[in-house]
């Protein structure tokens, strides 16, 4: 059996299994009076047999109406299909320049820290910062102090590290370089602590009740020590539009549900929840009560069942939904 043939038999393995819906119904999507569209585009990465492909599955096998309202939808055997996960926009790298380069450039990425204090003033105008070094409150107010206009910063390990490589430095107090963080940068918007494992969950959930009053649209803790009370602080974040939790195997639906109940879930638009291995098939109940929800991100670590994934696909606001690592499932066969 090819891939394509094996990706076949697993929509029609989910067909098979979805709950029949009424004709009436069946009638309204295809006159398209409900509102909800048939999937469109469907994808799988095939980056096992060396391509990735695409399949017009629609007229072959058909896709259960309880998919019927996404416009995308993503299955993924390979794990190592990251690419597939929303990121920030890459940041440019910093180079000696002009007067006039140092004024226009408004992002930079500093891989040696030693540098900052001689580099930071040649670009008062940055809006994005990012390193993946260990940085210190001192570090921090010298860039709050030195550019103003700050908006992103990017503490994430990027540099292929896995977590056990990441160590905590003794000398670097987390909790002051964590109120520096929420104390000096009034218009914070995106925030990404990317498999940083130098924060406590205790800490980084301080900072997030400190962050309340920040207009904070993009929060990236994928791989971070997230607790079910961290979620219960990113709950009162009143403009959040994106969060990345992959990684995070710590939170339970209880914290979903701290999610659901929270200013955020009027705000959502894309949430990850890739790897979170404490969630059950309950957690998909609250999900609904996320007005604005459009794109999610689960895979075979996720705790879901063929059962929570439909509730899932239900949303109905959702339009995109990424399915990675799917020979995880129980129900691939």
């Amino acid at each position: 059996m090819n891939f394509s043939h094996k990706f076949i038999a697993k929509l029609q393995l989910i067909d098979d299994l979805a709950q029949p819906r009424s004709p009436q119904k069946e009638n309204e999507k295809v006159s398209g009076s409900s509102g909800l569209q048939q999937v469109s585009n469907v994808r799988c990465c095939a980056a096992c047999v060396g391509k990735k492909e695409e399949h017009g599955l629609m007229g072959q096998s058909p896709v259960s109406w309880a998919f019927a309202q996404l416009t995308y939808l993503f299955f993924s055997e390979n794990p190592l299909a990251k690419t597939t996960l929303p990121r920030q926009e890459n940041i440019s790298r910093s180079a000696p320049g002009c007067r006039a380069e140092g004024l226009n450039r408004t992002s930079i990425c500093l891989l040696q820290l030693d540098s900052l204090r001689r580099v930071l003033p040649r670009f008062p105008n940055l809006v994005t910062f990012e390193t993946s070094k260990c940085i210190t409150r001192n570090d921090l107010k010298f860039l709050a102090q030195t550019c103003p206009k700050i908006e992103t910063i990017d503490l994430g390990k990027y540099l292929g590290k896995s977590i056990d490589d990441v160590t905590t430095e003794p000398s670097h107090s987390q909790i002051e370089v964590l109120y520096a963080l929420a104390h000096s940068f009034p218009k914070l918007s995106k925030l990404s602590l990317r498999r940083n494992r130098d924060y406590s969950g205790e800490g980084i959930t301080q900072l997030i009740k400190e962050l309340v009053q920040n207009k904070l649209r993009h929060l990236d803790l994928g791989y971070c020590c997230v607790l079910d009370e961290t979620l219960e602080a990113i709950g009162s974040l009143s403009c959040l539009g994106y969060l990345n939790l992959d990684g995070c195997d710590r939170i339970t639906d209880q914290g979903l549900g701290f999610l659901a109940n929270g200013s955020c879930s009027k705000t959502f638009k894309t949430l990850v929840l890739t790897g979170c291995r404490g969630i059950t098939d309950s957690g998909a109940v609250p999900l609904h009560k996320m007005a604005f929800l459009e794109e999610l991100y689960l895979d075979g670590e996720t705790g879901f069942s063929l059962d929570g994934l439909r509730a899932v696909a239900m949303i109905q606001t959702l339009k995109k939904l990424f399915v990675l690592h799917v020979e995880s499932f129980e129900w691939v066969v």
